[in-house]
């Protein structure tokens, strides 16, 4: 990152940090919940100023970087919203199509990327449609590739299957058969499901590369 970001990006992604391993270290889902809600006042109360910032490392550093470049609040929400989808995952799977996964990564990696573009035009206070809309592109082909990248330790030590509900049917692989990486064809229909989760994400780099002749 240019050297005058590089505080505002550590902090972002310390930020991202807290509330993605939210999910990992607990077992209740009300316990997860209360994590959230956390963050979720703590942003709040940034904006709004209704209270003493806690004596928290992240929160006093989102503090300054904030006042002092004039970031949004909305990116901030909506990190908190893309991990608030697995909170529930014992009971539904986050995504049901892979549109979902593509707002997944809208929310949870463009969002950071919003920032930091924010960051960058503090002095303009304008973020250019092309960049944004190439930020857009880049979460989401982070999304998918994210979640193709993570489908082995889902599997193995989670015990999960995080791949779209519709891919599945349409490829004909179950989650179990992912969780005891067992395939009846080899694995050539779970070869060809990822294949097509990569080629979205490639559509959307190439959108994103699309987008550099405007700079």
């Amino acid at each position: 990152l240019p050297e005058n970001i590089r505080r505002v990006g550590f902090v972002i992604r310390a930020f991202n940090v807290e509330i993605a391993t939210i999910r990992d270290q607990v077992t209740a889902r009300h316990a997860g919940m209360g994590g959230m809600v956390f963050w979720r006042e703590l942003i709040q109360n940034l904006f709004e100023h209704e209270k003493p910032v806690p004596n928290h490392p992240v929160a006093r550093e989102l503090n300054s970087v904030i006042s002092q470049y004039g970031l949004s609040r909305g990116p901030f929400d909506k990190l908190i919203e893309s991990r608030e989808l697995f909170l529930e995952d014992d009971k539904r799977p986050p995504f049901y199509a892979i549109e979902d996964v593509e707002a997944y990564g809208e929310k949870a990696f463009a969002s950071i990327l919003y920032l930091l573009l924010e960051a960058l035009a503090k002095d303009s206070k304008e973020v250019k449609g092309h960049a944004r809309h190439a930020a857009t592109q880049i979460g989401k082909a982070e999304g998918l590739i994210t979640l193709i990248r993570g489908i082995p330790y889902n599997a193995a030590r989670l015990r999960k299957v995080y791949v779209p509900i519709t891919l599945l049917t349409e490829h004909k692989v179950t989650s179990e058969s992912i969780i005891r990486n067992s395939f009846e064809d080899g694995g050539t229909a779970m070869k060809e499901m990822v294949e097509s989760m990569a080629s979205v994400a490639e559509e959307h780099l190439s959108n994103a590369r699309f987008r550099a002749k405007y700079r």
